[in-house]
C-alpha cells in the first residue's frame, strides 16, 4: 500500500487539494480520501458521508469527487457507456439491484440519474453523476420511504460546481 499525500506527484496520481464544489449538508460530514484502481490506474476520490441511521427517512447522504488525470477525455458518444459502467459498479459496491435511470443535465453537463434497492427492497437510493472535466462527481441518498423526502431532495438539488 502506497502512502500517498499531496507530494505524491511522482506516482501520476492526481491528488484533490481542495473541494470544486459544494454541497448543504445538515450534519458536519464524515470525510474520506481514498485512493481507488480503476480501468484508468489509480484515481482519487474524496467522499462526505452523513449517515443519520434511524433518525430520518432519508438514511445516508453522500457526495464525492474523483479525480482522473489531466488528459482524461471521454468524448461525447462514449459518456452514456461511462456513466453505465459507474452506475453498475456503484450497485454492484452496494450489492443493490438496479430500479430505473434517466438523463439529467447540470450546468449543459450530461449527467446520469438512477435508482436502486438494497436490502431486498427495505433500503432505496438515488444518485445522480456528472463527468465534468476530469472529475467525475456523485451524490446520493439512501431512503426508506417509496420516494426520497424533501430533506433528501434538497440535498440532492444543493450541489454547486465552485470551479469547472
Amino acid at each position: 500500500m502506497l502512502n500517498l499525500t499531496e507530494n505524491s506527484k511522482d506516482y501520476g496520481i492526481p491528488i484533490i487539494k481542495s473541494d470544486s464544489y459544494t454541497i448543504s449538508y445538515n450534519r458536519t460530514p464524515e470525510i474520506q480520501s481514498l485512493f481507488v484502481d480503476s480501468s484508468e490506474g489509480l484515481i482519487n476520490t474524496k467522499v462526505k458521508i452523513d449517515e443519520r441511521g434511524t433518525d430520518s427517512s432519508t438514511l445516508v447522504f453522500m457526495s464525492s469527487e474523483s479525480k482522473y488525470h489531466s488528459n482524461f477525455r471521454v468524448e461525447n458518444e462514449e459518456l452514456d457507456s461511462f456513466y453505465i459502467k459507474s452506475m453498475n459498479g456503484s450497485i454492484n459496491s452496494m450489492n443493490g439491484e438496479f430500479a430505473s435511470k434517466k438523463e439529467i443535465s447540470y450546468l449543459g453537463h450530461r449527467g446520469l440519474e438512477f435508482y436502486a434497492t438494497l436490502y431486498e427492497g427495505q433500503v432505496r437510493c438515488c444518485y445522480r453523476i456528472f463527468l465534468i472535466n476530469d472529475t467525475l462527481y456523485s451524490i446520493g441518498i439512501l431512503y426508506t420511504n417509496s420516494q426520497p423526502d424533501e430533506e433528501g431532495l434538497r440535498f440532492m438539488d444543493s450541489f454547486k460546481l465552485i470551479k469547472n
